[in-house]
């Protein structure tokens, strides 16, 4: 299968899955959006890259993307620098 990691005897049943899948009676399923590595379908148990890790209403362990933050981060990237290139040089 395309997903698993290792398969048993019989090629139909999975050992181990790829990351972003989790083992679920010998298949593996992909993990929610955002989840590198996941223990079910509603459980994160690391975020992909750009992704943070928090508890929603029902308790369950998600990955969301906040993306004000990356703006924010450009942005004062390009400010830095526009301050470096019109600075006074010493």
């Amino acid at each position: 299968m395309g997903s698993c990691a290792a398969c048993s005897a019989d090629p139909a049943l999975c050992e181990s899955c790829l990351t972003k899948y989790y083992l679920d009676s010998n298949q593996c399923l992909i993990c929610p959006d955002g989840c590198l590595t996941c223990n079910f379908n509603t459980e994160c148990t690391e975020c992909t890259p750009g992704y943070e890790s928090e508890f929603n209403q029902a308790g369950e362990n998600i990955c969301v993307f906040y993306w004000w933050k990356w703006l924010l981060i450009i942005f004062g990237t390009i400010a830095g620098i526009a301050l470096i290139g019109i600075a006074p040089h010493m």
